[in-house]
Parts: structure tokens; sequence; C-alpha cells
């Protein structure tokens, strides 16, 4: 069975965030612009960042000096030592005399390593430093239309600060509202077609994200919400689809005449037999073929259903029945 849903695409916001405090020097789009993904919407300055940018560049600039300082001094312990172990070698000198040297270039070395470590600690913090400089050119990362500006050049504003909302093209949805009955047979992750109204009357593909039952106590009506694959195609925020449903059961088709069905102030309505009384009964209307209309809502198969002598109907009267037949027909396509 094909359900057919009507409603207007929407997009989820996504708040383009500074990751930076600081001041706003360029907001680059207003509300009602297109962005592409990956665009820079706005530029900050830091001052923090900066300051503390030159303070690591003055401190690595000194460790850089201490390691190259212990660096030569190791340089120069090391070639003593080379000279003091040729003359112990020759009986020129005591044993001591090695010792003294060989520790001497040993704390020469571990402060050098010290000295390493610190500089390489000091780049490191540097370089990530600078990496945040990055920030300061925020960029969006998706495309789409900007609903709302929410910075002005000028503003100061902390971390995690929106810049803007936008609204991603490429991934539109629409909600639509579908019969109760329906509800138990429509699940997230079912296929969907879309329909644009005309006149494009393009054809797209979707899913179904989530249906929203009703509660027990409620039982007239689920709300469905499907996204729909826009990525390729330029797509409008509230342009008029319609979303068509291949549920799994085949589920009888109810039919009835044209003329049986009593249109009122925009409201479809028949007349029901219950009992031997005439119910006013509101049903909701599908396909028309050949002087006859689908019911999609508001009967079920098996019902009786009044169709002769409808303008003396009123809700309630007494209705006597001389030889009765259901009207209600079957669609067996």
């Amino acid at each position: 069975m094909m359900l057919r849903v009507s409603g207007a695409l929407s997009a989820n916001p996504v708040d383009v965030v500074s990751r930076l405090a600081g001041q706003v020097v360029e907001v680059r789009f207003k509300a009602g612009d297109a962005v592409p993904a990956n665009a820079v919407v706005a530029v900050i300055e830091s001052s923090t960042l900066a300051q503390r940018i030159t303070e690591l560049e003055a401190v690595l600039s000194a460790a850089r000096k201490s390691l190259e300082a212990n660096q030569e001094h190791l340089d120069s312990v090391e070639k003593q030592l080379a000279r003091i172990d040729e003359l112990y070698r020759q009986d020129l000198i005591a044993r001591r005399d090695v010792d003294q040297a060989t520790a001497t270039v040993e704390t020469a070395r571990a402060q050098t390593e010290l000295a390493q470590a610190r500089a390489a600690q000091q780049e490191a913090m540097l370089t990530q430093a600078r990496a945040l400089q990055g920030f300061t050119r925020v960029t969006t990362p998706v495309g789409g239309v900007v609903l709302e500006r929410h910075v002005n050049p000028g503003a100061m504003i902390a971390a995690s600060s929106a810049i803007m909302t936008i609204a991603n093209l490429a991934a539109l949805r629409m909600k639509a509202i579908i019969p109760a009955e329906f509800a138990g047979d429509v699940r997230a992750g079912m296929n969907v077609k879309v329909i644009e109204s005309p006149p494009q009357q393009r054809t797209l593909d979707g899913k179904v994200i989530r249906v929203e039952r009703p509660r027990k106590d409620d039982g007239q009506a689920a709300v469905v919400e499907i996204g729909i694959d826009s990525a390729r195609d330029r797509l409008q925020l509230g342009t008029s689809v319609e979303a068509a449903i291949t549920l799994d059961k085949e589920v009888e088709t109810i039919w009835l005449p044209r003329p049986v069905v009593i249109s009122d102030g925009g409201e479809n309505y028949v007349y029901k037999l219950v009992g031997e009384r005439a119910v006013r009964q509101e049903v909701t209307l599908g396909e028309s073929a050949r002087e006859r209309v689908e019911i999609i809502r508001g009967l079920k198969n098996g019902d009786w259903v009044i169709v002769n002598q409808l303008s003396l109907l009123k809700p309630g009267v007494r209705v006597r029945v001389g030889n009765p037949q259901r009207p209600v027909e079957r669609n067996q396509d």
C-alpha cells in the first residue's frame, strides 16, 4: 500500500560558533544570504592569544639559547675527557682524573638533554598556540542559508559564542500528519519518494527519521518526520512537497460513489448507519476515479453507509432500511 502525505520543507538549524574569545573584527554574511560549506563567516581578534604567542616565542628563544650553550659545554668536556683518557693510557695521570672528567661529561650530557626537553616542550606549546590562530577565522561546517546573525563587528564574545545560525540545505526535512491507524506501519528507516509541487515536480529520495505516535487517549493522528537527500538539488525552505511511503502490508482500499460524500465548509463526511440511526462521520479523501472516491480515513471495511435521500438526513435521525446492501467497495487492483 502507498501512503501519501504532504508537508513543507524545513531544515535543522546549525549554530556556527567561535572557538576563541575576543573581538569580532568582521562578519561576512547577513540573514538570508546563501553560504557555501567551509566558508569563512567571521574574523575574531584575540589579544590574549596574541600576547600568549609573543610570550611563548620569547621563552622558546631563551630555551634554544640555553640548549645551544649546554651543547657547546658538552662538546668541550667531551674533548677534555678524550685528552685525559689519552694521558691516562700513557700513565701520565691518575685514574681519579679520568673518573672526574667522566662525571663532568655525564653531568653536562644530562643538562643538555634537559635543555632539549625544555626547548621541545616550548616549541610544542608555541605550535599549539599558533594553531589556535587558525580559529580566528570562523568557518561554517555546512552550506545553507543564514537564518540569523547573532553578532556584529566590534562585539566582544566569549569562547563557544554563536556567530550565526545556518539552515543546512543539504539535509532538508519535512513533517507530515498520518492517520493513527497507520502509525504502527511506518517506522524509522523506511524509504520515501518525495515529489516537489509544480512546476518543478522533481522526485527526491528520502527516509523516515522518526514517528511520533499518538497517545492512547488521543488516537487521532501521528506525525512522521522525513529526511530528504537534497545535496545535489537546489531546494528552498518552505517548498510544498508530497511524500509517498510504501507500507509493507497490503490494505484494502475503501471506495464510495462520489455523491455519497457530502462536502461542507472544507470538511467531507458521510452518513453511517449505527444501529437504526444516522451518524455523521467525517472522512478523509484520496484519489478519484470513474465517479468514485477513495476514503483513506474515517471508515473501515464493513461499515454501513447511507446512500439514498441524503438531503433528508440529520445526525441521530432514525433510519428504516428496506433492503440493506453494503455500498463500501474494496479496491481489488
